[in-house]
C-alpha cells in the first residue's frame, strides 16, 4: 500500500483510497470507491465514513448514495433500495439518521424522504412521505428531533437582518369534493422552527395571532378545517334550496 493511501474493506476484499480525496468535517470525512463487482456485473459506487486517522467509522456500500457530516459525529445518510414488485423494477430513496460513538454508527431515524435541504450546521428541511400523512418539517440532526410544526411546504429561508433568516411555511387544507382547490396557512419561521408571524388563513383572509399564550398551532387548523368543513356544508344547503326554488319556477 502507497504510504498516501488508505485501506478499505468490502465484500472480503481490500481496497486503497488516496487520503486527499477525503474531505474532513467536524472530525470526520466521507469516502468513495469506485469498484468493478463481478456477481452484479457492474461497478459499484461503495461510500462511507473515515475518522481522521482513516479508520472506518461507518461501513462502506453500495447502496450509500450521499453522506453529510453534522457537528458532534452526527450523519445523514441518503440509501438507495432496487427491486422488483411484480413485473415493475422499482429504485427508492430514504435517508437516514446515524450517530457515530468510537468506531460504531448507531440508527437515530429513518426518513422516507427521496431529499432533504441543509438549513445550517445542525438543521435540516426534511419531508417525510408517510402513507397518508406526508409532511415537511425542520429537523435539528444534532437532538435527533423534530423543531418546527408540520407544513405542507417550507421554503428557502432568507435574511431578514444581519442575525437571522427566515422562510414561509405552508400548511395546505384540501377543500371539500376538489381535488386541487386548497386552503393555504402561511407564517414565517426561523431556523430554530418557532413561528414568527401570525397565520395567515386564506380561506377568509383573516391573520391569527400565534404571539398569544392560547395559541396552539395544531388548534388552529383543526379550527380552520372544521371552519371550512361548514361552510362547505352551508354553501351546499343553500345549493339545494336554490335547486328546489328553480324547480318550482319550472312547474309554474
Amino acid at each position: 500500500m502507497e504510504e498516501n493511501n488508505f485501506l478499505i474493506e468490502f465484500d472480503g476484499k481490500t481496497y486503497e483510497i488516496p487520503k486527499e480525496n477525503v474531505k474532513f468535517q467536524f472530525g470526520y470525512g466521507v469516502a468513495t470507491k469506485y469498484i468493478k463487482h463481478v456477481n452484479v456485473r457492474k461497478h459499484l459506487h461503495l461510500m462511507g465514513v473515515v475518522d481522521e486517522n482513516f479508520d472506518t467509522v461507518f461501513e462502506f456500500k453500495g447502496w450509500n448514495k450521499a453522506i453529510e457530516i453534522f457537528p458532534e459525529g452526527n450523519i445523514v445518510v441518503k440509501v438507495q433500495y432496487s427491486g422488483r414488485d411484480g413485473e415493475q423494477y422499482y429504485t427508492r430513496y430514504e435517508n437516514h439518521h446515524y450517530k457515530i460513538d468510537g468506531k460504531k454508527a448507531t440508527l437515530v431515524n429513518e426518513f422516507t424522504a427521496w431529499d432533504y435541504t441543509r438549513v445550517n450546521d445542525t438543521t435540516i428541511n426534511i419531508k417525510n412521505n408517510v402513507p397518508n400523512s406526508s409532511f415537511v418539517a425542520l429537523y435539528d440532526v444534532v437532538q435527533g428531533k423534530f423543531i418546527s410544526e408540520k407544513f405542507t411546504k417550507i421554503e428557502e429561508f432568507e435574511k431578514v437582518n444581519e442575525e437571522e433568516k427566515l422562510a414561509k411555511a405552508i400548511f395546505s387544507l384540501p377543500y371539500p369534493n376538489s381535488e386541487s382547490n386548497v386552503c393555504d396557512i402561511i407564517c414565517y419561521i426561523d431556523e430554530l422552527g418557532n413561528i414568527r408571524t401570525p397565520l395567515y388563513n386564506s380561506h377568509d383572509n383573516t391573520l391569527i395571532d400565534t404571539t398569544t399564550e392560547d395559541f396552539n398551532y395544531a388548534t388552529s387548523i383543526e379550527q380552520i378545517k372544521k371552519q371550512i368543513e361548514e361552510d362547505a356544508s352551508k354553501r351546499q344547503d343553500i345549493e339545494k334550496t336554490l335547486l328546489k326554488s328553480i324547480n318550482q319556477i319550472s312547474k309554474n
